[in-house]
C-alpha cells in the first residue's frame, strides 16, 4: 500500500484488510513522504490491529519507488497491490488465492466497483461458472481492449515471476506506471483466469494522479 496524504482514507482501507476471511498475509505500507497526519493515523492503527503490518516511512520519491520498496520487502509467494483510498471485499484474498491454486494459472484478476460500501459488506460466493480461463493471448487482448472493469490492483501476482523477469515499476512516471508493470507481467505469464465478481472497491479520488495529470 503506497501512501501519500491519505489521512482520511487509510483507516478504511486497513479495516477492509482486518475483515479478510483469509488471514495468512503480510501488509506492507510505504508512507511516501506524506505531509498530513497519515503517519500518525497509521501508527495509531498499528497499536490496535491484529494485522501483520510492516510499516516503512520514506522521503517522497513517487509511487513507483514506493511500490518497488514494497516489492523488495515482500516475503510471500504472492503479491497484491492496494491503493490507500480503496478497499478489498472481505473474501478478496481468499478467492483470488484459491482460484490461482485451483486452476494452476500465473495470475487471476477480478472486477472492481466504485460502490465502496457494497464491496466491503457483500458476501461473495464464486462458482466454476463465474471463472473464465484465459491463455496468454487472451490475457493480453483483455488488457489492451478491456471491456470489463479491472485494473492492475485487481490482480494477484506470483513473486517468482516478478523476480525471474526483473519486473519493476519505472521511477519518475507520473501516470501509467501501473499499466506498464501489468503489461510486463502479463507477457511473462502462460495463462490466467478472471473471476467475474466485483471484489475490489475503487475510490475515485479527485486528488489522485490520474485526476490531476497536467498534459
Amino acid at each position: 500500500i503506497p501512501c501519500y496524504n491519505v489521512e482520511n482514507t487509510i483507516k478504511r482501507t486497513l479495516n477492509s484488510l482486518e475483515l479478510q476471511t483469509f488471514s495468512d498475509f503480510q501488509v506492507i505500507i510505504i508512507n511516501d513522504g506524506s505531509v498530513d497526519n497519515t503517519d500518525l493515523v497509521i501508527r495509531n492503527y498499528i497499536k490496535n490491529t491484529k494485522l501483520n503490518i510492516s510499516y516503512i516511512s520514506q522521503e517522497n520519491s513517487g509511487v513507483s519507488n514506493a511500490r518497488n520498496r514494497g516489492l523488495k520487502e515482500a516475503k510471500g509467494k504472492y503479491i497484491m497491490f492496494l491503493d490507500a483510498d480503496d478497499v478489498y471485499n472481505k473474501d478478496f484474498i481468499k478467492i483470488m488465492y484459491e482460484t490461482l491454486i485451483k486452476y494452476k494459472v500465473d495470475t487471476v484478476y477480478c472486477l472492481y466497483s466504485r460502490n465502496i460500501k457494497k464491496v466491503m459488506n457483500e458476501t461473495v460466493t464464486v462458482f466454476d461458472k463465474d471463472v473464465t480461463l484465459l491463455n496468454q493471448t487472451q490475457l493480453m487482448d483483455d488488457y489492451m481492449y478491456k471491456t470489463k472493469k479491472f485494473n492492475f490492483w485487481s490482480f494477484i501476482y506470483k513473486s517468482d515471476i516478478i523476480r525471474k523477469n526483473n519486473i519493476w515499476f519505472t521511477p519518475g512516471l507520473r501516470y501509467g506506471e501501473d499499466r506498464e508493470f501489468l503489461w510486463k507481467y502479463i507477457v511473462s505469464c502462460k495463462g490466467g483466469a478472471v473471476v467475474n465478481k466485483e471484489l475490489y472497491g475503487y475510490y475515485n479520488n479527485p486528488q489522485s494522479a490520474i485526476n490531476t495529470v497536467n498534459w
